[in-house]
């Protein structure tokens, strides 16, 4: 080995010691909301049902692998509807198994956008579209169920690109 390929070692390995060091000192982010938060977004569809404080407690069960405390939730509040809270019906829907349902749930959410849903969301619900599509071709109708098929089709649904000009 060279002259370079022993620099190029010798820093690589006081760059990894460097990370090891410094990144053990922080934290770790929660990635599942805590039972804390939960209480509180748990609170804030008490005091008001709104479609965010709904679409944030659905997330959150949802996170915590519980769809139907998710379903039940949105089951309380049929009233309350939103293009962002189609899009979780959709997602407690594929949670529960049901493709079909959270398809037409996702075609749902985007036509209720109209000229008022953010590029990001709009890119969400077709990518969702997108996926479901592809597990519906494939024939899945748990994802459960065939966890190796669910795979390939979200691969297959990944690979679609949409691109749409603005007016």
């Amino acid at each position: 080995m060279g002259k370079l390929g022993m620099v190029v070692h010798g820093v690589l390995a006081t760059l990894a010691a460097t990370i090891l060091v410094v990144g053990s000192e922080s934290e770790a982010t929660p990635i599942v909301a805590s039972p804390q938060g939960v209480a509180s977004l748990e609170a804030d569809v008490a005091k008001a049902p709104t479609a965010e404080a709904l679409s944030n407690l659905t997330g959150a069960y949802l996170e915590r692998g519980q769809p139907g405390l998710a379903q039940a939730v949105l089951d309380a509040h049929p009233e309350v509807d939103s293009p962002e809270l189609s899009h979780e019906r959709a997602r407690v829907a594929l949670a529960q198994g049901e493709v079909a349902h959270a398809l037409s749930l996702s075609k749902l959410s985007l036509s209720m956008c109209g000229e008022h849903c953010t590029a990001s969301f709009t890119a969400k619900a077709l990518r969702q579209i997108a996926t479901l599509e592809a597990m519906e071709k494939a024939g899945i109708q748990d994802p459960k169920d065939d966890p190796i098929a669910t795979r390939a089709a979200l691969a297959a649904g990944n690979r679609e690109v949409r691109l749409a000009l603005a007016p």
